[in-house]
C-alpha cells in the first residue's frame, strides 16, 4: 500500500470513524427542497396551510384547507460532473437528481387547489417563480381524488398529485492542486 493513500476503514468498522479527508455538506438537500416547493405553493394559492408528511406525533392542522408534502423518490438524471476549486483545494462533484414529492390537498377545495398547482407548476410560472433556488419543476401528473377516512370514520376530501422536480446537489471533496512547478532538464543518452 502506498503511504499517501489513506486506508479506505479508519477505527472499528462496526463504531464511529471519522472520514479519512473532509467532505463538505451538500449544498442543496432536502429541506431546502421542500421550502422552495413549499414556498411555491402558498405563492400559487393563498391562505392555505403547507405541512411536511412523515412527522410523527404531529397532528393534521385544524385548518380546513391545506397540502401535506412527502418526499417519495429520487432518480439520477445524469453521470457526476466535477469542478475543481485549486486557489482553495476542492473539489465539487454533483450529480443531476429527479425528486419526487407527493402532495395532498385536502379540504372541500381540494380538487380546484390540485388543478391550480398543476397548471402553474407545469407552466414557465412554476419555472420563473424558483428561479435561483437551485430548484426547478419538471413535471407533475394530473392529479387524482384519493378519499381518505379519517379516526372518527368520516370522509375527507383528499386530491393527490405527484410533482417531480430538479436538483444538481454538489459536494465538495479535498483536491490535489499545484500553485507551482519547478522544472529541470535532464539529458537523455
Amino acid at each position: 500500500m502506498a503511504e499517501n493513500i489513506p486506508p479506505i476503514l479508519l477505527g472499528d468498522p462496526g463504531g464511529p470513524a471519522a472520514a479519512p479527508f473532509p467532505i463538505g455538506p451538500i449544498s442543496i438537500g432536502d429541506d431546502d427542497l421542500m421550502q422552495v416547493l413549499g414556498d411555491f405553493i402558498r405563492l400559487i394559492l393563498a391562505d392555505i396551510q403547507v405541512i411536511r408528511g412523515q412527522d410523527n406525533r404531529v397532528p393534521e392542522p385544524l385548518a380546513n384547507r391545506f397540502v401535506k408534502m412527502t418526499p417519495s423518490a429520487r432518480r439520477f438524471l445524469s453521470t457526476t460532473t466535477h469542478e475543481e476549486d485549486g486557489p482553495n483545494g476542492r473539489i465539487y462533484v454533483a450529480r443531476s437528481t429527479a425528486c419526487d414529492v407527493q402532495l395532498d390537498f385536502f379540504g372541500a377545495e381540494s380538487a380546484n387547489d390540485a388543478q391550480v398547482f398543476g397548471t402553474l407548476f407545469r407552466d414557465a410560472y412554476g419555472c420563473e417563480a424558483m428561479d435561483g433556488t437551485g430548484v426547478q419543476p419538471l413535471h407533475c401528473d394530473d392529479g387524482r381524488q384519493m378519499p381518505l377516512v379519517n379516526g372518527e370514520k368520516q370522509y375527507q376530501d383528499r386530491w393527490m398529485i405527484q410533482a417531480s422536480l430538479q436538483i444538481t446537489p454538489s459536494v465538495s471533496t479535498p483536491g490535489q492542486f499545484a500553485d507551482s512547478v519547478t522544472a529541470t532538464i535532464a539529458e537523455v543518452d
